[in-house]
């Protein structure tokens, strides 16, 4: 008796955890509809209007620190609508965020669709590079610590640009396999030369699919978080 009642107790435990799991799984894959679209579903929705186009994508956007220091980086909020029937490419782009003031969107000579949400802080981006080489790890492997981004960042002009503008990188995690260097897949050149920090990541932008995102927060000191990256 004692031990048909402990495999109950056990079934119990078990079947509770499993309904635990699901109420969570749920909760994760379907999100309120009240809920404004976070950073992954914008740009998610962002590729697909630019997809089968000649365009690439970049994103800057003025969020919000969370913890003075820049513990967190959060998108701001913004209301996103669906195309109308028929929109691609830049106009799709546009209707998206059509209900939104603070959102501009611009198309350059270099066919490269620039999505600005807020008001960004942007000197560091002017930041002029003389000369950057990169390895063959950064050359084909756009993020993680190996890779472009992170070697750019690191470049003695961007540092001093980020102490003079009182800014910091947020703080990531990286997890992912690394690019073997063969020449047919995508690759940076192994030399840029006299370039912005910006024109370094509308290069990168071009060279591979998904959107290069600037984002910055102002912390409670006046300093600044700032995080780069690419949304695959």
């Amino acid at each position: 008796m004692k031990g048909l009642l402990m495999i109950l107790m056990l079934l119990g435990v078990c079947n509770g955890n499993h309904l635990l799991r699901s109420q969570t799984a749920a909760t994760k894959v379907s999100p309120l509809p009240s809920e404004p679209p976070d950073e992954r579903q914008i740009i998610e929705r962002l590729k697909s209007a630019l997809s089968s186009t000649q365009y690439s994508a970049r994103m800057y956007f003025h969020g919000t620190c969370y913890g003075n220091g820049g513990d967190a980086l959060r998108f701001p909020k913004i209301e996103v609508l669906p195309p109308k029937d028929g929109e691609h490419g830049v106009s799709a782009v546009r209707g998206m965020f059509r209900k939104n003031a603070n959102v501009l969107v611009s198309v350059d000579a270099s066919n490269i669709v620039r999505i600005t949400v807020g008001k960004v802080y942007k000197p560091i981006l002017e930041t002029r590079l003389t000369s950057i080489e990169l390895s063959d790890e950064a050359r084909y492997n756009p993020d993680g610590p190996a890779g472009a981004i992170d070697a750019i960042e690191e470049t003695a002009p961007v540092q001093e640009a980020m102490r003079e503008y009182r800014m910091h990188r947020e703080s990531a995690f990286y997890i992912g396999l690394l690019t073997p260097p063969i020449p047919k897949l995508p690759h940076l050149p192994a030399k840029m030369k006299d370039l912005s920090l910006d024109q370094t990541l509308d290069v990168i932008a071009k060279t591979f699919p998904g959107v290069v995102v600037y984002g910055e927060c102002e912390n409670l000191d006046m300093s600044y978080t700032i995080d780069i990256g690419r949304w695959n």
